[in-house]
């Protein structure tokens, strides 16, 4: 892998090269590529020095069907996406570039522009991958193996890694772990907090620890993490007086009837566009006057995700599956978008003076990067 690593890093033109010949068999064209540095912390233990090195490829596709024409963001469209970064992945494997592999310190994702002029055209095939929460890993084995978890576990005590059926961990969630401590933080009373998934459980129990947190309310699809929920998790917060539940099952099903001071997204990114656009209403609903809407929308390298939720990318209309429905804005009057533990989370309120205490106190952090901000009129 180090080969591989050195054969890119070293020769910029080599991998330009190789994503243009890849690209014009998809009738598309290259129009940049970004890189960036960050902690590998979906391998356990990371690779090489601990770093992933990430490229976000921007791509304009003159077929605007090639990720289908219609339907349901996470069934049709996002299948498709995927089955173009495995194309891609297998392409440059045949090559001796191995990218976004679990022993690789590569990582290639493709930021995908419609051409304005483009015509509707054949449809990649779909690609699915199932992938849910498995095997809880402790937070001392967290802290031995990963300096980035190690970090993460001494500013909020309580975090258990999550690791999925395909071996990646996903878990704990650090950008939710810290918008919902800093979220909870401005309120003068402990919060009441419902999260869509639950995953393992650290985000109630920091809070918990900071004595931030009345009660809360979880659900997830791994029948593994309902259980380490109810035999780990539910008797520690008990021990600090806090009232937990959490279902088994879809998200799109979860019963939203309790009033609640804050929600946390934890379910995948793919989810998202399609959770929103169904449940939107639901979600705001939920919400107390005062109340926050925080969700973990991708990774600092593939912002695709967090410019369908917060529309900052206006040539996603051009799509034809587009939906405005995705758009936070049509339930929250305030979105922010902010990079918490190199994690991108947009936190969002229709509460004017909730939203301007929030937007002081992470601007006023450092350790904080707000990137953007929409407000709806």
């Amino acid at each position: 892998m180090k080969t591989d690593k050195l054969k890119i890093l070293n020769n910029r033109n080599l991998l330009t090269q190789k994503l243009r010949d890849f690209l014009c068999r998809y009738n598309a064209t290259l129009l940049g590529i970004q890189e960036s540095k960050r902690d590998n912390f979906e391998r356990l233990p990371a690779p090489g020095n601990g770093l992933l090195h990430c490229f976000t490829v921007s791509v304009l596709f003159h077929n605007i069907g090639i990720f289908g024409k219609e339907g349901d963001y996470l069934d049709e469209i996002y299948p498709r996406l995927a089955a173009l970064h495995m194309q891609l992945t297998n392409y440059l494997k045949k090559r001796d570039i191995e990218i976004n592999g679990p022993n690789t310190q590569i990582a290639i994702t493709i930021i995908p522009y419609a051409d304005p002029y483009g015509t509707l055209n054949k449809s990649m095939p779909l690609y699915i991958r199932e992938s849910r929460g498995q095997k809880v890993i402790t937070s001392e084995t967290l802290s031995k193996k990963s300096p980035y978890y190690a970090n993460l576990i001494q500013k909020y005590s309580a975090c258990s890694g999550v690791v999925t059926n395909n071996g990646t961990v996903v878990g704990p969630d650090g950008g939710l772990i810290g918008a919902a401590c800093k979220v909870a933080s401005t309120y003068p009373n402990k919060i009441r907090v419902l999260e869509l998934g639950s995953g393992g459980g650290s985000t109630a129990l920091a809070l918990a620890i900071q004595n931030k947190i009345q009660s809360y309310l979880g659900n997830d699809f791994s029948p593994e993490m309902i259980t380490h929920f109810q035999t780990e998790v539910a008797p520690q917060l008990t021990k600090y007086s806090v009232k937990s539940s959490v279902t088994f099952g879809s998200c799109f099903e979860f019963p939203l009837k309790n009033q609640v001071d804050l929600i946390s997204i934890g379910v995948y990114f793919q989810t998202q566009p399609s959770l929103f656009e169904k449940r939107g209403h639901e979600l705001v609903k939920c919400l107390d006057k005062s109340g926050v809407l925080i969700v973990q929308s991708g990774m600092l390298e593939d912002p695709f995700v967090t410019t369908l939720l917060s529309g900052s990318m206006t040539n996603n209309s051009i799509w034809p599956w587009y939906k405005k429905s995705y758009h936070l804005n049509n339930y929250f009057t305030y979105v922010s978008e902010y990079a918490i533990e190199q994690e991108t989370v947009l936190i969002t309120t229709n509460n004017l003076d909730k939203f301007q205490q929030i937007t002081k106190l992470f601007i006023e952090n450092n350790g904080f990067k707000k990137l953007s901000i929409a407000n709806k009129y």
